[in-house]
C-alpha cells in the first residue's frame, strides 16, 4: 500500500515487505521476456544475534533506476530516502546494465552455495521493468548467476554492498 502525505510518497510497512519478498522469492527460474530493463535492485539482510536495529540492511536497502535509495521500514513506520551521487548510480547503472543483458540471454539461473554465518543471511535481488524479479542471491539458493557470468552478479552485489554500508545508518 502507498499513501501520500504532506512531505510525499510513504510506504507502508507490509508493502515494503512484500517488495523486498518479491525481490527475494519470485527469482530463480522466472520466465524471460526480450529485451527486459532493470527498475530496482534490492537488499535484506539477518545478523547472527544482533539487536536488529544494528543489522545494516535488516529493514531493506532499495535502489531504483534513478538513482533514489529507500531504507526501510523500520518496526517505527520510519523510513530513510535519498539520492545515490551520478558517478554511484553509474556503476550501479552500468553492472544492472550487464546482469540485464546476461538475464536477457538465459533468464534460468544456476545457483551455487554461498555460506553465511549461522542465523544471517543476504538477500539480494533485481526488478525488472516488466514486474519480472529475479534472485541474485540467497540462503535457499546461494549465488545466482545468469548466462554463466557469475562474474556479474558478484560485481553488482558487492556494489550494493558497498552502497548499504555507506547510507544504512546504525542504529536503524
Amino acid at each position: 500500500m502507498i499513501e501520500s502525505d504532506s512531505k510525499g510518497i510513504t510506504m507502508k510497512y507490509s508493502s515494503a515487505c512484500m517488495a523486498i519478498a518479491t525481490l527475494a522469492l519470485a527469482g530463480c527460474g522466472a520466465g524471460g521476456a526480450t529485451s527486459m530493463q532493470w527498475q530496482q535492485v534490492g537488499e535484506h539482510t539477518t545478523c547472527e544475534a544482533a539487536d536488529p536495529s544494528a543489522c545494516s540492511g535488516r529493514y531493506g536497502f532499495t535502489v531504483d533506476n534513478q538513482g533514489n535509495f529507500v531504507i526501510g521500514p523500520n518496526p517505527k513506520g520510519s523510513t530513510i530516502k535519498g539520492v545515490l551521487t551520478t558517478s554511484e548510480l553509474g556503476q550501479l547503472t552500468a553492472l544492472a546494465n550487464t546482469l540485464t543483458a546476461d538475464i536477457n540471454v538465459n533468464p534460468n539461473p544456476v545457483c551455487q552455495a554461498v555460506t553465511f554465518a549461522p542465523g544471517s543471511s543476504d538477500v539480494v535481488g533485481i526488478a525488472m521493468a516488466t514486474g519480472q524479479s529475479f534472485t541474485l542471491q540467497d540462503v535457499l539458493h546461494g549465488k545466482c548467476a545468469f548466462g554463466g557470468h557469475t562474474a556479474d552478479t558478484t560485481a553488482l552485489i558487492d556494489d550494493l554492498d558497498q552502497l548499504r554500508a555507506k547510507y544504512y545508518p546504525s542504529p536503524f
